[in-house]
């Protein structure tokens, strides 16, 4: 458990850099708010850097008492890392001169030339997974090898990103949760116990991309018969390229707040899972977890989770599923529930703290 603020951290300064924050949504950015808001109690005076994702946005302001500072974010490749180098140069120098500590999320290119200004001081790398195309370019493999190699502390959300990108690590972890979220043995059985009288609530949550295993479950329901599908019901939490096909399937209601998710969460039996982050959550609100795998690469993501998610190779195998789960495994939610419930925030604050 994170103590309130003592006087060994007070005034403590914390850089955070992250290629996307709050407004923006996603697990990264839930990941740098819930850990950045219990570092703040903590005693540490925090600093975000990210991307002016819209121009709405302003460039300095406070979010949830952290203070976020965004840049104007180049679209073209080269002469882009050229522009981001020279606006974190000019514009935040004075943020990277005081910082004790700088937290990279990933992005850690885009300050490779402050780490070399600044080589005394601890740079922290978090790396949140894989870009999405497989098999992985080299170039992304090199780039990745060469952040690890940058970082004083290299913390990997996944053991198959050290597989996979040959990167050595000092901590890998999963994601957290909010202690408050987790529904106790008893309500995890009266939930279920109410489902059994409805349809079978399936939930989504995360992007609605090629690279999550949801073309699976699209793919899935084409299998089912008329008297499947009518006890179904699906609810895609999430946005992107496959939303039009997602809605000829169900309900799509496009990012919403994290309020939102953890109500549709509760309210469904089963949880298609797109990472880490959402399954632990739909474990914390007593849903059985499932998960696609179409390559090796997903596999391995997936491979010590078996016992705890159901994850399917193929269309067949998910449509098999949904034809036949009448029943839930309540032996399976409540050993789910007892391992959820250490896979806090806290936990992962904790450690970044022995770090720092």
């Amino acid at each position: 458990m994170v103590h309130p603020a003592n006087k060994t951290a007070s005034n403590k300064q914390l850089l955070v850099i992250t290629p996307y924050f709050y407004p923006h949504l996603g697990g990264v950015e839930k990941h740098v708010l819930k850990t950045s808001q219990l570092l703040k109690q903590q005693g540490w005076s925090i600093d975000i850097i990210t991307q002016q994702h819209e121009l709405r946005l302003p460039v300095k302001e406070q979010v949830q008492g952290l203070a976020v500072h965004r840049f104007r974010f180049p679209q073209v490749k080269f002469l882009g890392l050229l522009s981001i180098w020279w606006q974190l140069l000019t514009k935040y120098w004075s943020l990277f001169a005081k910082a004790e500590v700088i937290h990279v999320h990933d992005v850690m290119i885009w300050v490779m030339l402050l780490r070399l200004l600044f080589p005394s001081k601890k740079w922290i790398l978090t790396m949140h997974g894989w870009e999405g195309v497989y098999p992985i370019p080299k170039k992304n493999v090199w780039l990745k090898r060469l952040s690890a190699r940058l970082a004083t502390k290299v913390v990997l959300v996944g053991e198959y990103i050290g597989q996979y990108y040959g990167v050595k690590s000092d901590l890998v972890i999963y994601g957290g949760i909010d202690k408050t979220d987790i529904l106790t043995a008893a309500e995890v059985k009266q939930k279920q116990q109410l489902k059994a009288k409805q349809k079978l609530r399936l939930v989504y949550v995360g992007r609605l991309a090629e690279d999550t295993g949801l073309r699976l479950l699209l793919q899935a329901w084409s299998k089912l018969s008329t008297r499947v599908k009518i006890k179904l019901e699906i609810i895609f939490v999430g946005d992107g390229e496959l939303r039009a096909k997602c809605e000829k399937v169900g309900t799509v209601l496009g990012w919403v707040n994290e309020k939102v998710v953890k109500r549709e969460l509760r309210l469904a039996s089963v949880c298609f899972a797109s990472g880490y982050l959402s399954a632990l959550e739909a474990m914390a609100a007593g849903c059985v977890v499932v998960a696609g795998a179409e390559n090796e690469l997903k596999e391995a993501y997936w491979q010590g989770w078996k016992e705890k998610v159901t994850v399917f190779n193929n269309h067949l195998e998910s449509a098999k599923f949904l034809s036949e789960i009448i029943l839930v495994d309540q032996q399976r939610l409540l050993k789910n529930l007892g391992w959820v419930k250490v896979q806090t925030w806290n936990k992962i604050v904790k450690k970044y703290l022995e770090y720092y």
